[in-house]
């Protein structure tokens, strides 16, 4: 074993022996607690009324920036399903330009094949 831990050893061993040894209250300590408990006032009833104010209001507070974040939630819900909508027919809409380009080219090399051919031919002639 270490010699660290040896001497953490020793000294747990030795607060708890000193913990574990009863201890008496210096003379005259009861009467002083007993004294000083005696002197506590009663809390007045304006201070459970200020104390039922303060959370009643802390509870409105609460409730309506709940209220506040729930409809901001939704508006960004309802924002994002938004764009998701106008993502998808943007994307549709690509796709449709891209075919119809797509088609485009092909009849128009078509064409162009079409007519070198009928030059070539009557060339031939």
């Amino acid at each position: 074993m270490a010699k660290w831990r040896r001497d953490l050893d020793e000294i747990e061993m030795a607060l708890r022996t000193e913990l574990r040894k009863p201890i008496e209250p210096p003379d005259g300590f009861a009467e002083r607690v007993l004294a000083k408990a005696t002197g506590i006032r009663p809390v007045r009833v304006w201070a459970h009324r200020a104390i039922a104010a303060a959370l009643l209001a802390a509870a409105v507070l609460g409730v309506s920036d709940g209220v506040r974040f729930a409809e901001t939630s939704m508006r960004d819900r309802a924002r994002l399903e938004t764009q998701r909508e106008a993502r998808q027919q943007f994307l549709l809409a690509m796709r449709i330009t891209d075919a119809t380009l797509q088609t485009a080219v092909a009849r128009g090399l078509k064409d162009q094949l079409g007519v070198a051919s009928e030059k070539v031919r009557e060339a031939q002639q």
